[in-house]
């Protein structure tokens, strides 16, 4: 009887060594051929630049070197006079990035005398080919609307010792021959022109038959299958553009090797460490970027797996430790105000540490800024926050209960004050201050975030009328956006004060905000007090507030 369990387990443990075997070797298939030389993220459009996606712009790429990225998007349109710009295309894009009158080429001159975003340079090829000289370990990766075998011919004429550190993307099967004779050693298959190529037996075989690099495709792709059957043959995929953790696992999951990406740093997609993000203390379900928070630290490191624990410390000191997809609350009394980095270090139900990120906490005497390391930028354009109990001392009791429950805002500023309470206006990981967009000085905040802090449940744009579509109090109201609004859905309000935008936000000022919730407002200066619902002020008190106000913006 011995002997046949013995044989029984022998038997079992060869069938678990086969399929151990078979499923290594089926890994290494599944890879790239060259998988060490494969990056897990490129950086899109250069890379994000102060929280500004696509730039092209030749400090963005200087910044995406510095961040670690060795293979960087670039896009490229042709001037007037045939020489290569960086820009995503003049159709959409000329007005928004080099604030030109109109979408629309222009000269080579006229291109270097822009200024993208108002701050950086735009980018040249002299200049690529410098920046690629001093660095060779960066490889570049070109995108076109345009002709493609036109500006990769141009780029092959004028600058041939580059071709080693170019890689450029196909957009059609046709494009192959004629890019590959200009002596292009690396080249990448580009799904989203071929609309109606998903066959992936078929791509497999150009990709194979063409010895490709990799092939592209967009994250929308990823349920199809088409990645995982890719990658079945050994071929790298790559989806685009993605800027979050939980995306980025999705996309592995679905087949993909790497990913484009604006503001993913190179060392947060690594494996294990990409399976966990902090996300803001009373949101689970989304990558913090900044969050301003009160009455204590609360850090809420998230993650699929169930298991395992997360420790934070500055510098040597432990701030506090506990399972992750919880909430912690770290101690921070010690700490002194100022700048500091928080590590977060991970560890399995084993308790082996498997990964360390870092985040940047800012500390001033009433709040705390947490950001992601992208957000370093943002810390340069604080130096205090206003401690709002101390901005109400002088005044009496009846105006301290109406500024405790006012709203504030300031012209030029991202900082809003609401029931005492400290919030930051904030688009992805730009910060969006408040700004004076018409000729009476009217101060335009984000309507999004002043809407909610105000008691709206949602407020977004309608994709058919291109209105704002706004829900307070359990009804639904509609704004127009100047210059942008088509038409209006039947039967629902729709308020007299249109909505601006700036930086593709919606802007709204005081006149909409009392049209759509009944709160008056102060305005004057530059500084925007919306009243607590049915309160009205004297000249006197309105001067008063006014003073708060300078005391919290000082």
């Amino acid at each position: 009887m011995n002997i046949v369990v013995a044989k029984q387990k022998q038997a079992i443990y060869l069938l678990l060594t086969m399929l151990s075997i078979s499923c290594f070797f089926w890994l290494l298939s599944a890879a790239p051929a060259q998988a060490g030389a494969y990056p897990r993220a490129i950086a899109h459009g250069c890379g994000a630049i102060q929280g500004n996606t696509v730039t092209n712009s030749r400090e963005a790429l200087e910044q995406a070197i510095d961040s670690g990225y060795q293979y960087i998007e670039v896009d490229m349109a042709f001037t007037t006079d045939g020489k290569i710009a960086m820009i995503h295309d003049w159709e959409s894009s000329a007005g928004y990035y080099l604030g030109l009158g109109q979408n629309k080429a222009v000269s080579f001159a006229q291109y270097q005398q822009c200024s993208v975003m108002n701050k950086f340079t735009p980018l040249t090829m002299d200049q690529l080919a410098e920046i690629l000289q001093k660095n060779p370990q960066i490889h570049i990766i070109t995108d076109t609307k345009e002709d493609n075998v036109a500006i990769l011919t141009a780029i092959q004429k004028q600058y041939p010792q580059l071709l080693k550190q170019i890689i450029p993307q196909i957009y059609q099967y046709e494009e192959y021959e004629p890019i590959k004779a200009l002596g292009y050693e690396d080249i990448i298959l580009t799904l989203y022109k071929m609309t109606n190529e998903r066959n992936g037996a078929r791509i497999a075989k150009f990709v194979q038959e063409n010895d490709i690099f990799a092939v592209t495709m967009a994250y929308e792709l990823a349920d199809t299958g088409l990645a995982k059957t890719l990658q079945s043959y050994g071929i790298a995929v790559y989806m685009h553009t993605i800027n979050t953790l939980q995306q980025t696992v999705n996309a592995l999951n679905a087949g993909a090797y790497g990913i484009y990406t604006d503001t993913l740093l190179p060392q947060e997609v690594t494996y294990p460490g990409w399976q966990y993000y902090l996300a803001p203390s009373k949101n689970s379900r989304q990558q913090l970027s900044i969050e301003l928070q009160q009455n204590g630290l609360q850090l809420n490191m998230r993650s699929s797996n169930k298991k395992g624990s997360v420790a934070y410390y500055i510098g040597d000191t432990l701030l506090v430790k506990g399972p992750v997809n919880q909430v912690l609350k770290a101690d921070v009394d010690n700490i002194a105000t100022g700048q500091h980095t928080i590590t977060a270090k991970i560890y399995n139900g084993e308790n082996q540490q498997i990964a360390a990120k870092n985040y940047l906490l800012w500390k001033d005497q009433s709040c705390m800024l947490l950001l992601a390391p992208q957000c370093q930028y943002i810390l340069e354009q604080f130096s205090s926050l206003s401690d709002f109990s101390a901005a109400l001392q002088g005044q009496g009791d009846a105006l301290q209960q109406i500024a405790r429950n006012s709203f504030f805002a300031k012209r030029g500023s991202a900082v809003y004050y609401n029931s005492g309470e400290t919030g930051l206006y904030v688009s992805g990981n730009v910060l969006l201050p408040a700004i004076a967009a018409d000729s009476q000085g009217n101060v335009y905040t984000s309507m999004y975030d002043t809407l909610l802090a105000l008691g709206c449940s949602s407020t977004q744009m309608n994709n058919t009328t291109k209105a704002m579509e706004i829900k307070y109090k359990n009804k639904t109201y509609q704004a127009g956006i100047t210059d942008v609004t088509k038409s209006y859905k039947k039967n629902i309000p729709v308020l007299k004060t249109k909505v601006q935008l700036y930086r593709n936000r919606a802007m709204a000022n005081g006149p909409l905000y009392q049209e759509l919730t009944g709160r008056q407002y102060v305005q004057q200066d530059g500084y925007l007090i919306l009243l607590p619902i049915g309160t009205s002020v004297t000249e006197a008190q309105a001067q008063a507030l006014l003073e708060i106000a300078k005391q919290l913006y000082q």
